[in-house]
């Protein structure tokens, strides 16, 4: 469900939601903040709607090919991440948190890996600050997935100026 997939090439992302989604793992949480010029609801939708997730989130050329995708707490996701080399990264996981359009927890149904986004309305809401927390990448893979999330982040922005 992450480009952090792509620095850990083993992990699978899911989102569900459980008040005890934190957990005790020995990798440092990777941090990621932006700013988007669009409301916590925009914002969400591109988050929640499964096509335009798709378009977003793969710092990879390809759209994201989705083959599952039950948004609700405990609601299963299940994508296909083409790959610029040929390859395909699957991935599954659960929502963990949906609170529109305030928090969402997704990843790994064993929450060995989780993706927390926190939506925070700046400029009186008009704009965002997203705010992800990444748990589950090893330190080492931090820069690429930062790399890749910021990739993920430009396609974002670049929908969201098109009125997407």
């Amino acid at each position: 469900m992450t480009p952090a997939s792509n620095a850990k090439p083993s992990s699978q992302t899911a989102k569900t939601a459980a008040p005890s989604h934190r957990i005790d793992n020995k990798a440092p949480q990777l941090r990621l903040e932006r700013v988007f010029d669009a409301t916590p609801d925009r914002l969400w939708s591109h988050w929640t709607d499964p096509k335009k997730y798709a378009k977003w989130l793969s710092p990879q050329k390809a759209d994201l090919v989705i083959h599952e995708w039950d948004l609700r707490v405990g609601g299963k996701v299940r994508f296909d991440m083409p790959l610029d080399n040929g390859t395909v990264n699957k991935e599954e996981g659960v929502f963990h948190v949906l609170d529109k359009p305030r928090h969402l927890v997704s990843g790994n149904a064993d929450k060995t890996f989780l993706i927390d986004a926190t939506f925070t309305p700046v400029d009186g809401g008009k704009r965002t600050k997203l705010t992800v927390l990444v748990t589950g990448v090893p330190a080492e893979y931090h820069a690429m997935a930062t790399e890749g999330w910021g990739q993920g982040f430009a396609k974002l922005d670049r929908l969201l100026a098109k009125g997407a």
